[in-house]
């Protein structure tokens, strides 16, 4: 609010980084110090503002490469017997 912007549209990142490092002073200040962390943190979590990106999709796909051989779907000792896994 101080800033004019809404928690949607400030930086998730910014912020964990912010609090991440002024935790050390957070945790030795004492009350009247820790009003003035506060709104410096806020500061600076304010600057950072998260883009408008329309349209944007995060592509469905598998991360793996299929491999040329067959999943182990048995315990070895089943596999060692069947015919699926043999060459």
């Amino acid at each position: 609010k101080k800033k004019g912007i809404s928690p949607r549209e400030a930086s998730f990142k910014a912020a964990h980084d912010a609090l991440q490092d002024f935790q050390i002073l957070l945790l030795q200040a004492t009350e009247g110090i820790i009003d003035t962390l506060l709104d410096v943190i806020a500061d600076i979590i304010g600057e950072h503002i998260v883009g408008n990106r329309p349209g944007r999709k995060e592509p469905r796909a598998k991360k793996r490469r299929p491999k040329p051989t067959p999943r182990l779907q048995h315990s070895r000792k089943q596999a060692r017997r069947l015919k699926v896994y043999q060459k």
